[in-house]
């Protein structure tokens, strides 16, 4: 198999003026999806969680689901969590828990699933425009895929890769290889951005660079990617200091703003009679409606404690 030379992790900060695309002679770059080009982990996170919680499964973190990423549905990753609980790990508990969570997590992703990671679109938009070729790399499959990914970014990559298009899902390395032989690129040629440590393992076990961004896990948990970055700066990384483009010519080929007023009541009525509403999804819809109304009382208050106020004014002048 293909190796990589060894890369002491870097976490590279907002003035190191780096080019890694040049620097490390890359020649294709491919993208996990969930976490990383989509704001979609906190959908699966929320859904597991209250599958663990159905099923009387506790002390199991939001961290620790990021960091099972790819492997949540696996019998030997539940089962760790079924034996804290001195619960028995039996095939078909396991089963019903990730039913449970599949059904609350596809009402979910069709919602808000669709949500780019901040600064992303536009990092694909430049890699496309410089020609670099580009494949998405994802454990979902490729029908889910197409019907998440906003067809502005889906249409930039050369190849789609699901998780039923390989035998063995991350952290094996199968799925980043048939990448990059379809794109027909060598795997020392290739950089990974991956969000979780089963993306990064898979994408160093196939002998490619792996940069890792914080979108769901802090950078102590990402330590055996080659780079480590914020995703505001994964562009001027990439290419240089001072190359970054700043805005997306058309951004009205994006998703709508997650919070709207329609997509709240879209989602309400979806999920209301299986009654699987998750309340921190909409706190901050309701938050923000409850300020509103919160302001409004205040500023009618303020108005009719001055109108009080002059008209006792008034009354004492003239009396």
């Amino acid at each position: 198999m293909l190796l990589c030379k060894q890369i002491a992790v870097t976490t590279i900060q907002k003035n190191k003026a780096v080019a890694l695309l040049s620097l490390y002679d890359i020649k294709a770059v491919l993208f996990d999806m969930d976490g990383t080009i989509l704001n979609s982990m906190r959908c699966h996170q929320y859904a597991y969680a209250q599958a663990f919680q159905h099923y009387g499964i506790k002390n199991v973190t939001a961290t620790e689901i990021y960091q099972n990423e790819g492997t949540l549905s696996e019998f030997n990753t539940l089962k760790k969590f079924l034996q804290r609980n001195n619960m028995l790990a039996d095939e078909q508990l396991i089963s019903k828990i990730v039913n449970y969570s599949h059904s609350i997590s596809q009402k979910l992703l069709l919602m808000f699933g669709n949500q780019p990671i901040q600064y992303m679109p536009e990092l694909i938009y430049r890699l496309k425009t410089e020609k670099y070729p580009l494949a998405l790399v994802s454990g979902t499959s490729t029908s889910k895929i197409k019907l998440m990914l906003p067809e502005s970014l889906y249409q930039n990559f050369n190849y789609v890769i699901g998780g039923r298009d390989v035998k063995n899902n991350k952290p094996d390395p199968e799925c980043y290889l048939l990448a990059a032989k379809k794109l027909n690129v060598n795997p020392q040629n290739c950089l990974v951005i991956e969000n979780s440590p089963n993306g990064i393992r898979a994408a160093k076990a196939a002998g490619m660079y792996c940069l890792a961004v914080t979108t769901t896990l802090s950078k102590t948990a990402l330590t055996q990617a080659d780079w480590i970055i914020s995703p505001r700066i994964t562009e001027t990384v990439l290419f240089g200091k001072g190359s970054r483009i700043s805005t997306i010519n058309n951004k009205s080929t994006l998703p709508p703003t997650i919070f709207t007023k329609e997509v709240f009541k879209t989602f309400t009525k979806e999920l209301k009679s299986s009654k699987e509403i998750p309340p921190n999804f909409m706190f901050i819809y309701k938050t923000d409606q409850k300020l509103k109304h919160l302001y409004a009382r205040i500023i009618a208050v303020a108005f009719a404690s001055i109108a009080l106020s002059t008209t006792l004014l008034v009354f004492l002048f003239f009396a």
